[in-house]
């Protein structure tokens, strides 16, 4: 495009056979660098503030999902704990370790009566 600026349509011509380009190509190059070189103020602050808006939209979904693989993991801890009271002999007893238990996990902490049910599930407010 540089090299091309100061020549006449002739010149012009010729640097295309040696380099296996149209004029055209040469002309369609030029509008497309003057249209983006053009972009008015307004235009780049929109597309400024849509960056902007998808990445409080990743933040925002981040969030979320840390929270659901949080609770994911709570349930995953209930269930274990399930199954080791199936495994005491089905009597309906957690193991010792089990009774009267509190886990601590990433999303919170979750806290289980002596028959392992879940009591409490409280959220350590973790985004």
């Amino acid at each position: 495009m540089v090299e091309t600026a100061s020549m006449n349509a002739q010149e012009t011509a010729e640097y295309c056979r040696r380099r296996g380009l149209y004029p055209e190509q040469l002309e369609r190059w030029r509008h497309d660098c003057e249209q983006t070189a053009s972009l008015s103020y307004t235009e780049r602050q929109r597309e400024a503030d849509e960056a902007k808006q998808q990445r409080k939209r990743i933040k925002t979904l981040k969030k979320e999902l840390a929270r659901k693989n949080a609770v994911l993991a709570e349930t995953a801890a209930l269930l274990t704990l399930r199954k080791k009271r199936r495994r005491s002999g089905g009597r309906g007893e957690l193991p010792a370790e089990a009774e009267g238990a509190q886990l601590t996990i990433t999303g919170g902490t979750v806290l289980l009566t002596e028959s392992g049910s879940l009591l409490m599930a409280i959220d350590s407010g973790l985004p």
